[in-house]
């Protein structure tokens, strides 16, 4: 008798344990359940429930991306992991980039940097510096983690432009360079500066 039926073993009544529930589908879709992989369409959607205003710009290798100025600070954001590129669909990992710093540093100082146990990486990008965390949804990740992620990569940002890890540095009062711009207004087309460049998808 399937369920809970009683079985009789060497004389004793012994329940039967109905097998456990299978654990809740993954979802694809970033405003519920448990996220493994995510569309372009998805990432655009966490932005606007955050109300951040961005404009869509596509890569030399016709990959779409988000470039956003939250808090004044360029942000871009793509998606990787994806069995087409070109349509970002059942992504398996986001990847955020700063905008690079109109500022010289030099290798070792980026080393500093990276010797530390920061999420984001230094690196540069045409020879400007920037920094980038891409994080992995396959394991299954929830939405607040996400929202979560993108505002401790804002907090990054910020932490990284005052320079003040710099061996030798002077305290600054705000961010030097190009992420001193005011924050993008949605009316208006995105213009990006030489101190601006596009992701490198590092």
């Amino acid at each position: 008798m399937a369920g809970f039926a009683a079985l009789v073993l060497c004389g004793a009544a012994v329940a039967q344990v109905p097998p456990p529930p299978p654990p809740p589908a993954p979802v694809t879709t970033a405003g519920q359940g448990v996220i493994t992989k995510m569309s372009f369409d998805d990432l655009r959607a966490v932005y606007d429930a955050a109300g951040v205003p961005y404009e869509t710009l596509t890569t030399t290798d016709g990959a779409a991306y988000l470039a956003a100025a939250p808090e004044g600070f360029r942000m871009f954001a793509l998606l990787a992991g994806c069995p087409d590129p070109a349509k970002s669909i059942d992504c398996e990992a986001i990847i955020l980039e700063s905008g690079a710093w109109d500022r010289d540093v030099t290798a070792a100082d980026l080393a500093v940097f990276n010797g530390h146990k920061y999420l984001a990486k230094a690196f540069f990008n045409q020879g400007k510096p920037a920094i980038s965390y891409t994080y992995v949804l396959t394991p299954g990740v929830a939405p607040e983690y996400i929202r979560s992620s993108l505002r401790n990569f804002v907090i990054m940002m910020k932490g990284f432009g005052a320079f003040d890890w710099v061996p030798g540095a002077q305290p600054q009062d705000k961010p030097a360079g190009s992420f001193s711009a005011p924050a993008l207004d949605p009316a208006v087309k995105l213009e990006l500066n030489t101190s601006d460049l596009p992701p490198s998808g590092h």
